[in-house]
């Protein structure tokens, strides 16, 4: 991997863009814009911070750039915890809408905290995930308790 810079004269959006152009990851990049201006939407629908939301968004593919066996490396040179869900296969990203999609969308007529609970609930009743991560069973067991107040 080659050492990338970030240009102060450039915003966010145009760094992100550049960097997956550098990195020849034309799909990730796109993706990321839509998912950008989705969350845009979303911000407002829910009173969230829509800047914190859309650079959030722009950055939640960041790593594809990287493959799996790198990013152990880097963790392993830096001396950095690697627990089972990190050393698990490294996820990619999938080119159509998942088929839960529809359960998330009406789960967000309820809340939006409800929909992160069907998504949870989803992924992890469909071992979409091999080892989930230790803040993602904590967050699915506060999502679980607040669903049944619903």
């Amino acid at each position: 991997m080659m050492d990338y810079l970030i240009s102060p004269d450039l915003s966010l959006k145009e760094n992100v863009c550049q960097f997956f152009d550098t990195y020849q990851c034309i799909y990730t990049k796109e993706h990321s814009l839509k998912v950008a201006n989705e969350s845009l939407k979303l911000a407002h629908r829910f009173g969230v911070d829509p800047q914190k939301c859309y650079q959030a968004a722009l950055l939640h593919d960041i790593s594809a750039v990287i493959s799996h066996n790198q990013m152990m490396e880097i963790a392993l040179q830096n001396a950095w915890t690697i627990g089972p869900s990190e050393k698990s296969i490294h996820s990619c990203c999938i080119k159509e809408f998942p088929p839960y999609l529809d359960v998330i969308e009406e789960g967000m007529k309820i809340s939006l905290a409800y929909s992160a609970y069907l998504f949870l609930k989803e992924q992890l009743q469909h071992k979409r995930i091999l080892y989930p991560h230790q803040w993602l069973k904590e967050a699915y067991e506060d999502l679980s308790r607040e669903e049944k107040k619903i």
